[in-house]
């Protein structure tokens, strides 16, 4: 399978776009990232077709899925009712976050994308040699210098 001998079946840490993460995780504790797979960047380099921008995980979801019809509408449900709670513009409010306990909608707004993150990565993966594994490994590192 390409990309093999870069990428074992070893547990990875995955985030999707790590810049906000890196950020905030060393703006607030001073936590340095490192070791991390980028599902964004993984996403860019795994298309076939223009990689002038980047996709947001809801595009990722929506367009490389597996994942059954059935549970991407309730993913889709799921994130819609989420930010009927968090978005202003849609008569919501981000102070739901600081509310504790979270709710259970909005607790499972912030877990749900991540259950579909393993499985994203397993589709970009196997479309990926070891030359855009270094790549990706390279911008991953300057994404989190940056942030």
């Amino acid at each position: 399978m390409p990309g093999d001998s870069l990428a074992k079946s070893q547990a990875a840490l995955v985030f999707f776009d790590i810049r906000n993460d890196s950020d905030a995780l060393f703006g607030l504790y001073e936590i340095r990232i490192a070791g991390i797979e980028d599902l964004q960047l993984m996403e860019l380099a795994s298309r076939n077709f223009s990689k002038r921008h980047v996709n947001g995980l809801a595009k990722c979801v929506e367009r490389d899925s597996t994942i059954p019809f059935v549970e991407r509408r309730r993913w889709q449900s799921v994130k819609d009712n989420g930010k009927h709670l968090f978005d202003p513009q849609k008569g919501g409010s981000y102070a739901v976050f600081d509310q504790r306990p979270l709710s259970k909608d909005i607790l499972e707004y912030c877990t749900q994308d991540v259950t579909f993150m393993p499985h994203l990565r397993d589709v970009y993966r196997r479309k990926l040699c070891d030359t855009w594994w270094r790549k990706i490994e390279t911008e991953t590192e300057e994404r989190i210098q940056l942030s």
